[in-house]
């Protein structure tokens, strides 16, 4: 096997580079000229020619040749800043010339003469890494604002090879000998630049920090897992392809300009997005009837989601997908998408549901592809259907208090550890298209107590995990506004509605104090006391609404079970206006004792059944205290009044049985 000839002379006569490569006959030649803007290339391929001159103006070029179906040229030259390309498949010879600003790039494989030459010209510091090693070489080149950054890959020799130079330091790295994962770290003017190469070519990693806009690129050319990571300004953006291990993605994000680059590996598509003044660009890969799904969004224009095919059966579940993995679409206007077989876009809705589907079991898919157009600023969810679990809550960022929640502005990533102070009981909602479930529940850090929901799918994961006195580690969730008609005493909550959520249970649990009622209502009259009413004021109250207020308890009543709920009794009690009854668990506090001492219960945030016969719930957003402090002017007024009528009222001969406690 004869070695290739090399030639290359750079910057004579007009700033020419020229590249002469000799492969067993196959002669390439790239002629660059910078000044005059010319670029000629000459192919000679088992003796067929094809020579190619650009437009005289200097603008853009491209020529393809194809001889057998094993050579492709590439030129082109914009504006000064000229790209020449050669591959020849069959010749294994590769000559690619950069010349970017005066700055000459050469790179020439030749894979069967074994040789790999790299030649980086900058600003008159040049860097040329040469590796012959049994024909399996691979060599990048990378030049950043006159700092040139030369990496070379050596397969079948074990060796990588990293020569950095930035401002006259060089570094050289030469990774592990076995060939295992190895890390090279530049610095180049507080930019940091890592670049991780598996021997075996199993993987391939690629951080840049630029402008502290991070990216990171991990290819795993098994076919485990593509996945893409960019933090801009604190906001992550995901895009996690697994599609049989045929997607390549690369996504980068530099100043709020999204390019998204997909790359299927057996050739079935290859789509080159670029997202440029808030344009939005969506890249879609369909490889044997599955969707792998590259997103760019730039100020929230458009957002593209994959799902599997029985996750959304219909219409409404498509809406709780959507707001699942995007919580700030929850009352907003957005439009949901789809691509009919003619690859036009279609509005999704209640009618167009079922053509929607149909096309997706005529692909023979598992996938169901949609996207959203919204004003709303978007991040990309994680890959949906994924089992994968959270990152681990305690590990995102630092805890915060509950107080700190409530500051404005709130934190944007924050851990709370905190106790929960009910046992968790999941209902049903439908409001318009929308239905769900749902559960809430109070959570309290030893100082303040916040109410958290938890939707959909959260609640789902985690209402037979959370328990009642048991403290958790909380991440993941949205801090809101108190919504003023089911949380109308508070003025934050918590809602869990993501696939981001975590909750992990506190190993060192013991270290916070459990509330009692006496704290909590000590608390409750010196800051949030809620505004509490009496039994008469229920029969005016709505349906549904929630009221505060406090009572005498004098009776109760077994009650049947139901499906959704354990046994129940109905309790009696009575203020100086008249009865509500409570319907409620024993879970909820309330005993014979309750019953027989004739004790003053403090109900906050109950659920108004039925006003007309002053009929109360419970869920887990009411708190029930059995008696509370007399701190409460209310509670003490009641206990004065319970006091003074023991003996004319109706529950007489319950006070006559037992002393009441004070």
């Amino acid at each position: 096997m004869s070695m290739a000839k090399l030639k290359i002379r750079d910057f004579v006569e007009g700033l020419a580079s020229v590249a002469v490569a000799d492969v067993e006959g196959l002669a390439v030649v790239v002629v660059v000229d910078v000044a005059g803007l010319a670029i000629v290339v000459v192919s000679d391929v088992e003796g067929l020619a094809i020579v190619v001159v650009p437009n005289v103006e200097g603008l853009a070029s491209v020529v393809v040749a194809d001889v057998e179906g094993l050579a492709a040229v590439v030129v082109a030259d914009v504006e000064r800043l000229a790209l020449v390309a050669v591959a020849d498949v069959e010749g294994l010879a590769v000559v690619v010339v950069v010349d970017v600003e005066g700055l000459a790039v050469v790179v020439v494989v030749d894979v069967e003469g074994l040789a790999v030459v790299v030649v980086v010209d900058v600003e008159g510091l040049a860097v040329v890494v040469v590796a012959d090693v049994e024909g399996r070489a691979l060599a990048v080149v990378a030049d950043v604002r006159g700092l040139a950054v030369v990496v070379v890959v050596d397969v079948a020799g074990l060796a990588i090879v990293v020569v950095s130079d930035v401002e006259g330091l060089a570094i050289v790295v030469v990774p592990n000998v076995e060939g295992l994962a190895s890390v090279v770290v530049a610095d180049v003017e507080g930019l940091a630049v890592v670049v991780v190469a598996d021997v075996e070519r199993l993987a391939l990693v690629a951080v840049a920090d630029v402008e502290g806009l991070a990216v990171v690129v991990v290819v795993d050319v098994e076919g485990l897992a593509v996945v893409v990571v960019a933090d801009v300004e604190g906001r992550a953006l995901a895009v996690v392809a697994d599609v049989r291990g045929l997607a390549v993605v690369v996504v980068a994000d530099v100043e709020g300009l999204a390019v998204v680059v997909v790359a299927d590996v057996e050739g079935l598509a290859v789509v080159v997005g670029a997202d440029v003044e808030g344009l939005a660009v969506v890249a879609v890969v369909d490889v044997e009837g599955l969707a792998a799904v590259v997103v760019a969004n730039v100020e929230g224009l458009a957002i593209v989601q994959r799902v599997e095919a029985s996750e959304c059966m219909s219409y409404p579940q498509v809406l709780n997908h959507v707001t699942e993995a995007w919580p700030q679409l929850s009352g907003q206007k957005f439009t949901i998408y789809y691509v009919d077989e003619e690859r036009d876009k279609c509005m999704l809705d209640e009618r167009s549901f079922a053509d929607a589907t149909a096309l997706v079991a005529e692909r023979g898919s598992k996938c169901f592809e949609f996207f959203v157009e919204s004003t709303v600023g978007l991040q990309t969810p994680p890959r949906a259907g994924s089992n994968d679990t959270p990152p681990s809550a305690s590990s995102r960022s630092s805890p915060c208090s509950i107080a700190s929640l409530k500051s404005t502005p709130p934190p944007k990533a924050w851990t709370l550890k905190a106790r929960v102070t009910a046992t968790p009981v999941i209902k049903e909602f439908k409001k318009g298209n929308f239905e769900g479930t749902y559960f809430s529940v109070h959570l309290h850090d030893g100082q303040e107590s916040i109410k958290a929901i938890f939707f959909n799918k959260a609640a789902l994961r985690y209402e037979s995990i959370l328990k009642k006195n048991h403290v958790y580690i909380f991440s993941g969730g949205a801090i809101k506004p108190a919504h003023e008609e089911f949380n109308p005493n508070s003025t934050h909550e918590l809602r869990f509605n993501s696939m981001n959520t975590s909750v992990e249970e506190a190993q060192d649990h013991c270290t916070m104090p459990v509330p009692d009622e006496h704290s909590a209502c000590q608390r409750a009259a010196r800051c949030h006391l809620p505004t509490l009413i009496t039994s008469d004021d229920v029969k005016s109250s709505r349906v549904g609404s929630r009221v505060s207020l406090a009572g005498v308890c004098i009776a109760a009543e077994v009650t049947n079970s139901s499906p959704h709920h354990s046994e129940g009794e109905t309790f009696v009690l009575v203020d100086e206006h008249g009865a509500v009854s409570l319907n409620a668990s024993s879970e909820n506090g309330i005993t014979e004792d309750t019953v027989r001492d004739n004790a003053v219960v403090l109900l906050t945030d109950a659920r108004v059944d039925n006003a007309e016969e002053s009929s109360l719930g419970v869920d887990s957003s009411t708190v029930i205290q059995i008696y509370p402090s007399p701190i409460i002017p209310r509670v003490s007024q009641l206990r004065a009044w319970r006091l003074g009528q023991a003996r004319a009222h109706p529950y007489a001969k319950n006070t006559e049985q037992a002393k009441p406690k004070v």
